[in-house]
């Protein structure tokens, strides 16, 4: 679709039924994920972190008993590797199953 100035643009944004809209909003978003926060990388860097949780009895009690809290923790060192949000990281572990580790 070609528009001729924003308001077009405005007009046929403003006219999407809200339930098509977040749908083309998961759309962006999926991809964004994909594309900044590859599944690859992430499980590299979810690992590095659970090695350390592996050595330390401590922190494995913790993680068996809080992994959402765990990944809350983690997800701010991860998600500068990725120059994304913590959401992001969050998300595109529960996303791609990475989490909790197994």
């Amino acid at each position: 679709m070609n528009f001729n100035n924003e308001y077009e643009y405005i007009d046929f944004i403003q006219g999407i039924d809200e339930k098509e809209y977040k749908f083309f909003e998961w759309q962006a978003n999926y991809f964004a994920g994909n594309l900044l926060v590859p599944r690859y990388e992430l499980s590299l860097e979810i690992n590095k972190i659970m090695s350390i949780f592996e050595i330390d009895p401590v922190l494995s009690g913790i993680l068996i008993e809080n992994p959402v809290q765990v990944l809350e923790g983690i997800s701010s060192s991860i998600s500068k590797k990725f120059g994304v949000s913590d959401e992001v990281i969050i998300r595109r572990a529960n996303d791609e199953k990475l989490w909790p580790p197994t």
